[in-house]
Formats: structure tokens, sequence, C-alpha cells
């Protein structure tokens, strides 16, 4: 599993970085924006800030 928060994904070399992922690692980018997410894994996409997005994936997580 890979999280990607606050980042367009546009800039190096963040931009990088989901390409270093093994295609099948699921992703999950927390940003209020559109992102151009080229990924072959699966992708999970919260658009929303930061603080919320973290704060929503932290209570999913802890419910496993």
């Amino acid at each position: 599993l890979m999280v990607v928060v606050g980042s367009s994904l546009m800039v190096y070399p963040a931009a990088s970085l989901i390409q270093m992922i093994d295609p099948s690692c699921p992703l999950i980018v927390i940003d209020p924006d559109e992102v151009p997410v080229q990924s072959g894994g699966p992708i999970l996409h919260l658009k929303l800030g930061a603080s919320e997005g973290l704060n929503l994936l932290h209570n999913v997580l802890k419910s496993f």
C-alpha cells in the first residue's frame, strides 16, 4: 500500500514515486484536486484536504 498526500504528482521527484512501486500495489492519493495518476494497480483518490483525508484513512485502517 502506498499513500500519497497533498501532491499533484506533476512535479519531480514526487511524480516519480508511483512509478517505482509494483504495478499491483494499491495506491491511495489524498488531494482535493484532480490528480493525473498512472498506476497499474488499484487506485483510490480521496478528494479531501490532507488533515481530513488522513483522518478518514486512519479511521478506516484502524477498523481492520
